[in-house]
């Protein structure tokens, strides 16, 4: 019989933790880091880093800028799970195969995620979109319109300054 979701996300996990050692502290926020953003992952202090064609159940990242590796660190003083670059399906992978080291991360114990992406440059005139003042950017989402800054936790937009 095929192993279920389960079985196979607790082997994944399982092989990170032989690869990094059993005493590495379970995450409590997972970042998923696109294009342009895998140096964030050296930001983390303490940090330990296993590929993901390391770790069983895990395909490799083949597109360029994307590391393919987990950083197991802490910022800002939380235990942190960075995923430096993601896999694809245009790679060939399924649905499942790319979601799966995120729901690894969440099966060791990451509650929150943050996910990331370069999706290019936005016109400005989106910015006059209804309900977004003319002009106007949140620096604490990052870019995103004050009104997606305020769907955040004021904890969370703390934290986001700090990075």
């Amino acid at each position: 019989m095929a192993p279920t979701l389960r079985q196979t996300l607790d082997a994944t996990v399982a092989s990170i933790r032989a690869r990094l050692g059993a005493a590495i502290e379970p995450p409590r926020v997972a970042l998923v880091l696109g294009s342009g953003l895998g140096d964030f992952a050296e930001r983390l202090q303490d940090p330990r880093a296993v590929r993901y064609s390391d770790v069983e159940g895990l395909p490799a990242s083949t597109v360029p800028g994307h590391e393919g590796r987990f950083v197991f660190g802490r910022l800002a003083g939380l235990p942190i799970a960075a995923l430096q670059g993601r896999v694809h399906t245009y790679e060939g992978h399924s649905a499942e195969e790319v979601v799966r080291g995120l729901r690894a991360v969440s099966v060791f114990g990451a509650r929150i995620v943050v996910l990331t992406n370069a999706a290019g440059a936005l016109p400005l005139a989106w910015a006059s979109w209804p309900g977004t003042p003319a002009g106007s950017r949140s620096r604490a989402g990052r870019g995103a319109w004050p009104w997606w800054a305020r769907c955040c936790r004021p904890s969370w937009r703390v934290i986001s300054r700090r990075c």
